[in-house]
Formats: structure tokens, sequence, C-alpha cells
């Protein structure tokens, strides 16, 4: 599947850092507390925190034609040396080499999804319908809830969801004294309904993990969640908010004013 164009990005009314935020949050600052960062001239290497156990992200691919191969090479062993046996690549706009996800597919990679798109929003959402609560997660039995609803949202088993509790409340207590990442939980008539992250930066707010589960979908809970988090990035001085839409969730942010800034094709190497 190595015919498919680089992801390109259009003309973009927002400014270079709001863009790089949108194409390659880690750049930024986007981490979060019990993960660790690897950077390297070439990438960034992200391990994710043991509530996303075996998770590890490359972004800001930026290689040249004759090292990207070294590249791929380096990662591989920091992700085995790790433990891990797998790293999911983000392959913006902007890397390098032009033609890096093509050659990414050559070195063993694979397309593993559609691409995402980068999405960016500097306008107040529209209001969420009533009866929708959302709140920041408090308490570590809050982080049990929000990771509960994210493995329900995305199909995990029973077996999965139950043994996220422990580290989802050791991950509180490393989480909570951190301002600039907040987890979000919306309460459909009183039940958890929907999820979601943000990573408060310098350009704007980062959204991540948006999930809403499946028996309160289309009740508003998502909408809620967008609304909550505009509203405390205009608190904090930073109207802006980023994120990177898988297919499904893309139009449903462009009806809440989200604007695409580009494609980032996902690739995965599964050692």
């Amino acid at each position: 599947m190595d015919e498919a164009p680089q992801a390109m990005a259009p003309p973009s009314p927002f400014t270079a850092a709001v863009l790089r935020m949108a194409e390659d949050p880690l750049s930024v600052g986007g981490t979060s507390p019990g993960s660790r960062l690897v950077t390297d001239d070439k990438f960034l290497l992200w391990f994710a925190p043991p509530i996303y156990p075996g998770l590890s992200v490359v972004q800001r691919v930026r290689a040249s034609d004759h090292d990207l191969a070294e590249a791929v090479e380096r990662v591989r062993r920091l992700v085995a040396g790790d433990g891990r046996s797998r790293t999911e690549w983000m392959v913006g706009w902007s890397a390098t080499p032009s033609d890096a996800s093509h050659r990414l597919l050559r070195l063993g990679l694979t397309e593993t999804e559609e691409p995402l798109t980068a999405m960016v929003a500097d306008r107040a959402p529209a209001e969420p319908p009533a009866g929708v609560e959302v709140r920041p997660v408090a308490s570590a039995q809050d982080m049990v809830t929000f990771m509960r609803v994210q493995h329900t949202a995305f199909g995990a088993d029973e077996a999965t969801v139950k043994g996220s509790e422990e580290a989802a409340r050791a991950h509180w207590e490393a989480q909570r004294s951190w301002d600039h990442a907040v987890r979000y939980l919306a309460f459909v008539d009183g039940e958890p309904a929907a999820a979601g992250q943000a990573t408060f930066l310098p350009a704007g707010v980062q959204l991540n993990g948006g999930s809403t589960v499946p028996h309160l979908r289309g009740r508003g809970a998502y909408r809620a969640l967008v609304a909550a988090r505009w509203q405390e990035a205009v608190r904090r001085g930073t109207p802006v908010l980023t994120t990177q839409a898988r297919p499904a969730a893309r139009p449903i942010l462009e009806r809440l004013g989200f604007q695409p800034v580009g494609d980032i094709r996902m690739l995965a190497d599964q050692l």
C-alpha cells in the first residue's frame, strides 16, 4: 500500500505554532504524567503511561533520504529495550523526506487505518443540549470511570476494562498535581457517557481521547466535552483547540466549527 501520496496540508489561516501543535503535539509539550519522551533530531518517540500498556508513538519525523532506515532501526531498539513490541508512526505533512510514508512502508511498516485529519477551532463551538453534565476527573474513582468509558467506547473486552482499574488509580496519583493535562467526564442523566482529555499548551489546547459509550451516542455528550474544554481554553487565555480526528469524527467536529488543516498517515511497526 505504498502508492498513496504523502499527506499534504492546504493553505491555512492559522499560525505556525498552532499548525505545529495540530500536526505534532509531542513537539510542543503534549505529554502526560507517567509517560516518557525520547527526543532525537530525526523523530520524537513517546512511551505511553501504564494506563495504555505497550503503546509507543512516533511523531515529528525529520530524516533525510539516506538516514530514515537508521531512524527506524533506532526506534526499534528503543522500543524493544523498553519491553514493547509495537510502535505507531504518525506521519504528517511536514515529515521528511517528502515521501517518508512510502519509504516507511518499504522498510516493513504497515498502514493501519485511514489517515487522521488534523483540525483546528478558534471560535466557540455550538452549545451542547441540556441534560449533559461535564466535570474534570477529580478522584481516583473518577479516573477508573474515565478508563472504563474509553475502553467501552473502543470495544475492549471486560477483562481489559477490569485490568485497567489498578493502573488508572496509580495514574491518578501521578496526574493529580499536573495542571496542564486535564481529563473530563460527561454524564447523560447521571450516567457516565463520554470521556476526553485536554493538554494545555502555549499555543492552545490539544484535545485527544474523545470517546462516547455506544448506547449513549447522539445525546450530545461529545459536544459537551468540546464546549467544556473550549471554555477552559478561553479562561486560560489560549482560545484555540486542535485535535487529530478519525474519519467518523471529522464531520462532527466540522459541525462544531473545526477546520481541517492537513492529513496524518498512520503506520505501525510490529517487532
